[in-house]
């Protein structure tokens, strides 16, 4: 009988559940003790602070200097939780996460730290000196962590050119359980999904003109977002002066293994409107993917062709025939028109999509990479 581990899992949250935590954690549950630390990623009365284990939780604002305070809090909190006993592996899913658990390390008797780096940027902030404070505080986190993942090759081109510390580097990709996807799930019909941010690099403007269109043509459909943010007001405007309000409906946030599980599946296409790269207001680590998002992966493994906005690093949608890749309104409504009509070509691009999505098992990637850094 393997002996379950102590693990945490340290992350900023935005109250859209899902991420790469998440599925870390419905992978690691069901195999060691999980202890998770989560704090707001910003300012919000709906959003709290949340140290918890597998059987207790407690919640709290931290009112005042957050970002500095993170650490008392969780030393006061944790070791409760933990009740004193060591952390065999600490898995930090932003830098700034990195610096608090870091200097616990000792107090929380932590053996291993994780440094996780999901969406490198150099311009994370519109102010130059937040930026060289959050490049300064990554390069810690990269130099000083035991083991490093990362979803893109970019911040190691620039941070570590000469790969000094590659044999600690370990490219994780997107993950998702396939096994425990219910695929028999009744379908609704003419469905359309979306789940995740609302308004954190996405544009769903061209989206929205062409389910106007396809309205106009007397195509029926629904298309449900799910997510915890509020939308801002000409979101809920775009929707108000297409007359689309009777076929887009806001679900709110759920679980995220509930939602890959059991909601996703019941959907017949799965829709991502990313700004394009030509949008100012795009964050640059949305052109620096080396593989599919974490949203695309989900439709994927819940049998939903995608369409998505088009980007170099979604190439294999279209190469594998998963999908569609679109720059404009136009090719929006030509694409979902082609998978709510033509059944055909809709089940083909459904099987594809299935098979594909096998690479992205959590299983297949998580099995090796722990069974080394556990040992």
């Amino acid at each position: 009988m393997k002996i379950k581990k102590n693990i945490l899992l340290v992350y900023h949250h935005s109250g859209t559940p899902g991420g790469p935590a998440a599925r870390f954690n419905n992978y690691l549950r069901e195999r060691h003790n999980i202890f998770i630390v989560q704090h707001p990623l910003w300012a919000n009365k709906n959003l709290f602070s949340i140290i918890k284990s597998q059987d207790r939780e407690k919640r709290f604002k931290i009112k005042h200097f957050q970002f500095f305070l993170e650490s008392l809090f969780t030393l006061h909190y944790l070791p409760k939780m933990t009740k004193y006993n060591q952390i065999d592996l600490a898995i930090c899913f932003d830098p700034l996460s990195f610096f608090h658990t870091y200097i616990l390390k000792h107090f929380l008797k932590i053996k291993k730290i994780v440094y996780y780096n999901i969406d490198y940027s150099r311009t994370r902030f519109g102010n130059k000196f937040l930026n060289r404070i959050y490049r300064t505080i990554n390069i810690f986190a990269y130099k000083r962590c035991d083991y490093f993942f990362s979803l893109t090759k970019k911040f190691i081109e620039d941070t570590d050119p000469e790969e000094k510390f590659d044999y600690k580097n370990y490219f994780v990709k997107n993950l998702v359980d396939t096994k425990g996807i219910n695929l028999k799930a009744n379908k609704i019909k003419n469905s359309i999904v979306y789940a995740g941010s609302i308004n954190w690099n996405m544009d769903f403007n061209s989206l929205f003109i062409a389910l106007k269109k396809l309205k106009d043509e007397n195509i029926n459909f629904i298309l449900d977002i799910y997510g915890g943010e509020k939308p801002d007001n000409n979101f809920l405007k775009t929707i108000k002066r297409l007359n689309l309000q009777k076929n887009i409906f806001l679900r709110g946030a759920v679980d995220n293994k509930e939602l890959t599980e059991k909601i996703l599946p019941k959907y017949n296409i799965g829709v991502s409107p990313y700004m394009t790269k030509n949008n100012p207001l795009a964050h640059d680590h949305m052109l620096w993917g080396n593989d599919l998002s974490a949203k695309l992966v989900e439709y994927l493994a819940a049998g939903l062709p995608t369409i998505t906005t088009k980007n170099d690093f979604f190439s294999s949608i279209e190469k594998n025939k998963l999908g569609f890749l679109v720059e404009n309104s136009e090719e929006w409504y030509k694409n979902l028109k082609k998978l709510l009509k033509n059944k055909t070509l809709y089940k083909k691009y459904q099987n594809n999509a299935l098979k594909y999505s096998k690479n992205y098992d959590q299983e297949k990637i998580l099995n090796p990479i722990f069974k080394k850094i556990l040992n």
